[in-house]
């Protein structure tokens, strides 16, 4: 059985400073990187030193996956990771090596990256809460991008919800097809979702999958864009649902594995005895960890979701292609990300809403168009970065007007010099538990009443929780202080929009656009997300 297969362990271990050191150097970095910003000011993108009027303003392609760890080769969040066309990605583009989530969960991650702001800031803290009803008047991106004149147009998911607003046009995609005689993995005490294992060629006969159509979309997008001679650039924003469960994908991509499973995440004896209780409940070790280690599936659990990444990335390579053999390869910023993170087993957990490495790292390759011929290309930069910084940066590219009130900064600097120093914690939440990381620390605090301190230069596998240790309270209380002061109450969920409609007599106010089901068809809590 997979568990009793060689695990893989994260990172290296460079030596330690003491915690003196640490604190000194923390706040000296959060100086010196500040003088230095201010020195360059927020420079554009890749050779702003000219003109705007020079040049046109470059279109966007905006690929979101669903679901999607560290688990490729540019991350090397896994040594058996198969994903050449993201390897290619990364060699056109500044690959960001610590890239977070401000939510591992769908819905305020995704808010967080289409608003500019934290869920501190828009209340939106979970699944079930409608980003419209909580942000009737916010300008998102792509409604930015379009007063601006840009086209924008979405196929796949982007937004949790449907947000009609956004786009001068827009398909969700659909389903995958169905699959008869589920749960294919017979694991017993589970949901629907929680499944993995080899699309049937009979169900692929009767209809494609959902992300091969909507990448079919965009190739088509682009071809028509191509000859219809617009004059206004367009923001093409492409969402792919795998590797969201279930991992269930055509029988090639599981090829890989054939004949050498996957190494499985490292999970040390004890990994959760210095967890707190809020923590451990997250964690859940009872739940899908027993299921899944008792039923001896834990390789194939592995080996179906990388088979899912392997999937995407076959549909990536597809649209990349067709990019480049077009007329917009020369004028197209190119940025990908995740919503979030993704546990395996890692902490005993599976699946998502964590604040821990794995729920939170994410890929963020950001590719200038072919004619910066100057710009920074296949270099990773390891400064800490979150999906809140992608908004204003976005804006800066396009040179579109700033948004005053964004708490995310512009990237563009780190674009242009991706070894910047860069003095700013990403800061991630869910609900009112917080998690800072800086390039050597993790520190997550449960509701100001628990937390967890790991050092990433010895533990880069979050195994030994430091937060009781005396000796690291000065770090704790620098890490505290950019964690948010007033958040914002959370927003209204939709059931209670609809009781309150229902009582009132009124109708739903968020019933406009928003839509709690994911495009398989399902609640918005849970794996549907």
């Amino acid at each position: 059985m997979g568990t009793s297969l060689r695990p893989f362990r994260r990172g290296a271990r460079p030596a330690t400073r003491s915690a003196t050191q640490n604190s000194f150097a923390l706040a000296s970095r959060l100086l010196v990187g500040l003088v230095t910003l201010s020195l360059l000011g927020v420079g554009g993108f890749l050779g702003a030193c000219q003109p705007a009027s020079e040049e046109p303003r470059p279109n966007v392609l905006f690929v979101v996956i669903d679901d999607l760890n560290d688990w490729i080769e540019p991350l090397g969040g896994h040594p058996d990771a198969h994903t050449p066309h993201l390897s290619s990605l990364a060699q056109r583009s500044v690959n960001f090596q610590r890239a977070y989530a401000n939510s591992s969960a769908c819905n305020p991650s995704r808010t967080s990256l289409l608003t500019g702001r934290l869920p501190s800031s828009t209340g939106v803290y979970w699944n079930g809460q409608p980003m419209r009803a909580a942000l009737p008047d916010a300008l998102s991106l792509p409604q930015r991008l379009r007063q601006e004149g840009y086209e924008t147009v979405a196929f796949g998911k982007v937004f949790h919800e449907r947000d009609p607003q956004s786009w001068d046009r827009f398909d969700r995609g659909g389903r995958d097809p169905r699959v008869p005689n589920r749960p294919l993995n017979d694991l017993q005490g589970s949901d629907r979702f929680f499944d993995w294992g080899t699309m049937p060629a009979e169900s692929l006969r009767k209809e494609s999958m959902v992300d091969e159509r909507v990448i079919g979309d965009a190739i088509e997008f682009l071809r028509r864009r191509e000859s219809a001679e617009l004059s206004r650039p367009f923001f093409l924003a492409v969402g792919l649902h795998k590797p969201h469960l279930p991992w269930i994908v055509p029988e090639e991509y599981f090829e890989p594995w054939k004949n050498a499973p996957p190494q499985l995440p490292e999970v040390p004896a004890g990994e959760l005895e210095d967890i707190p209780k809020r923590g451990l409940n997250i964690a859940n070790p009872d739940g899908d960890h027993a299921r899944v280690t008792t039923a001896g599936q834990w390789t194939e659990a592995v080996t179906g979701y990388l088979a899912s990444v392997n999937f995407i990335d076959a549909q990536l390579g597809r649209l990349l292609q067709a990019l480049d053999a077009s007329e917009h390869a020369q004028d197209t910023v190119i940025v990908l990300l995740s919503d979030h993170g993704y546990h395996l087993g890692e902490k005993e957990h599976w699946r998502k809403t964590t604040l821990w490495e794995e729920g939170l790292r994410i890929p963020l390759l950001i590719a200038p168009p072919g004619r910066d011929v100057d710009a920074p290309r296949g270099v990773d930069s390891p400064r800490v970065v979150t999906l809140v910084d992608v908004y204003p940066t976005l804006l800066e590219l396009t040179q579109a007007t700033v948004d005053a009130g964004a708490d995310g900064r512009s990237l563009a600097p780190l674009l242009s010099d991706p070894d910047l120093a860069w003095p700013y914690p990403g800061i991630s939440m869910i609900q009112r538990d917080f998690s800072a990381r800086t390039e050597r620390w993790r520190y997550i605090q449960y509701g100001g009443r628990s937390d967890e301190l790991y050092d990433h230069e010895l533990d880069p596998g979050e195994h030994n929780n430091l937060a009781d240790d005396p000796r690291y309270g000065e770090v704790k209380r620098d890490l505290a202080g950019f964690f948010p002061q007033d958040p914002k109450p959370r927003s209204p969920t939709q059931r209670e929009l609809q009781e309150r409609a229902a009582g009132q007599g009124v109708q739903d106010p968020a019933a406009s656009g928003a839509n709690a089901e994911s495009p398989s068809g399902a609640s918005a809590s849970g794996d549907s997300s």
